[in-house]
């Protein structure tokens, strides 16, 4: 959550990466207050491990990425 990410940011002078959790509909909230992220289930049709990656997914946390990138 926000809260933490913020914590362990104020915490240290590394970069700080979100490692699972990140979805479209906390992106926007999450993505500005990281370095970076390892995106998996969140991009996926169905949260499985074999589900397929959802395009319009992957397009849409592209964007917000672009629209964060420093």
């Amino acid at each position: 959550n926000l809260e933490e990410l913020n914590e362990i940011r104020n915490a240290s002078k590394l970069p700080v990466f979100i490692g699972s959790g990140l979805t479209i509909e906390n992106a926007e909230m999450l993505i500005p207050n990281s370095d970076g992220a390892i995106v998996g289930f969140g991009l996926k049709n169905i949260p499985t491990w074999d589900s397929d990656v959802d395009i319009k997914k992957v397009k849409q946390i592209k964007q917000i990425f672009n629209k964060y990138r420093k």
